[in-house]
């Protein structure tokens, strides 16, 4: 007997893709900081909000004397901004919670997802 096989492939590249992308939201949250004394070692990742309530990322930042200096994610261009034009100051940290239920609904929806596969795979 010939199975259709449209069902399995129409489902399954969906669930994995909406699987990758909880997953890849959870990793990470941006955590508020007061404003960091000069000189710390640099940042990761670091977001300002300056005065202006425009917002700008930077990756390698980190405090010298009177401005945040950085460079930009996709260009790698180095910026720099002065402390008295930022408004807020927020670092990117890993959340382990946050990433622990995320791969947990990942894999009970994986589940679920096999066994409906399973379950419409032999009703045909």
């Amino acid at each position: 007997m010939f199975r259709s096989n449209r069902i399995t492939r129409g489902v399954r590249r969906p669930m994995v893709a909406l699987g990758c992308a909880l997953l890849l939201a959870a990793c990470t949250t941006w955590e508020e900081q007061s404003s960091p004394a000069p000189g710390n070692r640099p940042v990761k990742m670091m977001r300002l909000m300056r005065t202006d309530y425009t917002t700008l990322v930077l990756e390698n930042a980190s405090v010298q004397v009177d401005s945040v200096v950085g460079a930009r994610p996709k260009t790698g261009w180095r910026a720099a901004v002065a402390l008295a034009d930022v408004k807020k100051i927020e670092i990117q940290r890993d959340d382990p919670a946050a990433t622990f239920w995320m791969a947990a609904l990942g894999v009970a929806a994986g589940f679920f997802g096999f066994m409906y596969l399973a379950v419409a795979g032999d009703a045909s």
